[in-house]
């Protein structure tokens, strides 16, 4: 699912033609109402039958080889999700995104948040692929209106979540554009109560991240076996 949120450049007719070309690929086109109410079209809108779910911003890029390896991974072990590394990038270079630098140091199977503390840090939701099955029994859905939504949801789903995988492999290259804002500093966590018993980690309206702004295209996607 490809959803265009009130973008006012050519992007959407990007989309369109990719969708022309792909049947796989559906575009839903909204006015711009932000990053949370984006991915929760995109979700609405997934096809019922859809395993996994995975989220992308409009101008990040993903590795050719990630879907595979994130669907592979979870098809081996019985956790929710998996997260994988992420590098930031611009139009010269890539470089550890230090978000990610401290989760991501090593390999893990069938890990928990309550036993690597680490994974407070591990709190943007486009580096992961998630379980439907598990999605839909805890009703995930992102705050909408507010900044920082997905830190709000990778919390939750890290303390609902019986099992997570963690992959030193880099899964997601994250834009910063040049003269852009910094992104969230590891000490720049949100300030939410959690319990090992699964509630809720924060009020929507207490959850804060780096997002973009409304207007963009952002994908939320499903696969039924492995990933389009």
């Amino acid at each position: 699912m490809l959803v265009d949120d009130g973008s006012t450049d050519g992007s959407v007719r990007i989309a369109a033609d990719f969708c022309a070309a792909d049947r796989r690929f559906r575009l839903v086109r909204q006015h711009a109402h932000g990053p949370g109410h984006a991915r929760n079209t995109g979700l609405r809108n997934t096809h019922p039958a859809a395993e996994f779910l995975a989220f992308v911003d409009g101008d990040d890029v993903i590795p050719e080889y990630a879907y595979e390896l994130l669907v592979r991974t979870l098809e081996e072990s019985e956790a929710d999700f998996v997260s994988g590394n992420v590098q930031m990038m611009n139009s010269t270079k890539k470089w550890q995104s230090p978000l990610h630098k401290g989760p991501m140091q090593k390999n893990r199977r069938g890990t928990h948040i309550t036993r690597f503390e680490a994974l407070i840090y591990d709190r943007t939701v486009w580096n992961k692929l998630f379980r439907r099955s598990f999605w839909n029994r805890h009703s995930i859905a992102f705050p909408e209106g507010v900044m920082y939504e997905d830190s709000w949801v990778n919390m939750y789903a890290h303390f609902r979540a019986a099992k997570v995988d963690v992959l030193t492999d880099v899964v997601y290259f994250w834009r910063r554009r040049e003269g852009g804002a910094a992104p969230p500093s590891p000490s720049g966590t949100p300030n939410c109560r959690t319990s090992a018993t699964g509630s809720r980690p924060c009020s929507p309206s207490a959850a804060s991240s780096a997002t973009r702004t409304p207007g963009s295209t952002r994908t939320a996607s499903g696969s039924t076996t492995s990933p389009a």
